[in-house]
């Protein structure tokens, strides 16, 4: 399973694969890229998916720094591990069964893991990790089920927008109630407003 932890914001990402290899971390942080932008940097293990050819041709072609753990110092990259930990954490309640301990429910359950963590305050930030990257917080189910503020002050702002627009469309009516459709062949004479104002003054007719 490969996992990336922002450093600021403490956003998850999840993949999870059989075999690690050099390909499957390419196409994990171009998912990344295509979603979030270019990172200035990743810090990672000394994996040879990590230190591949391929993965480090990658890394150049977008201007991506690598810096990788000591394995002296592995608090350099403490934030995935602990990430790691939360996640088996809230796997282990899911699937565990006596007869069949994991088997493959934990690729069932995992996306609901990650969403959960996403979306629970930070002790550390004050706000969900979904707050820290989109600048709002997310519509959960059971907000929909129980009615929050949250989804009553989206309906409000609906039904504001709405509004809105048919006072708009009333207002367009009543300047307009006055103005006549007529029908103008070649060789009509029409008064026509003045295009440019160069050399003109505010005593200029029309």
């Amino acid at each position: 399973m490969l996992v990336a932890i922002d450093m600021f914001s403490k956003w998850i990402e999840v993949r999870p694969i059989i075999r690690i290899k050099a390909e499957q971390a390419v196409l994990f942080f171009t998912d990344i890229i295509h979603q979030f932008g270019v990172p200035n940097s990743i810090i990672t293990d000394n994996g040879t998916q990590f230190t591949g050819r391929k993965f480090l041709d990658f890394c150049d072609r977008h201007h991506i720094r690598v810096d990788w753990a000591a394995v002296a110092h592995p608090k350099t990259n403490g934030q995935v591990e602990r990430a790691n930990g939360m996640i088996l954490q809230g796997l282990q309640p899911r699937i565990f069964n006596q007869l069949d301990k994991f088997g493959r429910r934990w690729l069932k359950e995992l996306s609901t893991v990650v969403w959960s963590l996403k979306t629970s305050r930070s002790r550390a930030k004050g706000f969900t990790l979904f707050f820290m990257v989109y600048r709002s917080e997310a519509v959960l189910p059971i907000d929909l089920e129980y009615g929050s503020p949250r989804v009553q002050l989206d309906e409000a702002r609906d039904v504001s927008l709405l509004d809105s627009a048919k006072y708009q469309e009333a207002l367009r009516r009543y300047h307009a109630r006055r103005v006549q459709d007529r029908a103008f062949r070649v060789g009509d004479l029409v008064l026509r407003l003045r295009q440019s104002n160069k050399g003109c003054h505010k005593l200029t007719p029309p």
